[in-house]
């Protein structure tokens, strides 16, 4: 049996701006993880940003490159 398939046909393709933190200006220093880099207003405006609903979840997580795990947290803590 052969398969005659392309998975990118059809697919929309990311938007390359959620994939570099870099070109939004978030590249904190080499090593560091771009979660602790935020300072606490960044992260509190994250926090309101999903408490807002404005957004999904996800797309915040990919526009500040941190992990829906760590937007949900900041959301309960700003509850």
């Amino acid at each position: 049996m052969v398969c005659h398939c392309s998975f990118l046909d059809g697919f929309p393709q990311p938007d390359p701006g959620l994939l570099r933190p870099a070109a939004r200006g978030l590249d904190p220093a080499p090593g560091l993880h771009p979660a602790k880099a935020m300072t606490p207003g960044q992260r509190r405006q994250l926090a309101l940003e999903a408490l807002a609903g404005t957004d999904t979840v996800s797309r915040l997580a990919g526009q500040h490159a941190v992990s829906r795990k760590f937007v949900y947290r900041q959301a309960a803590k700003a509850e």
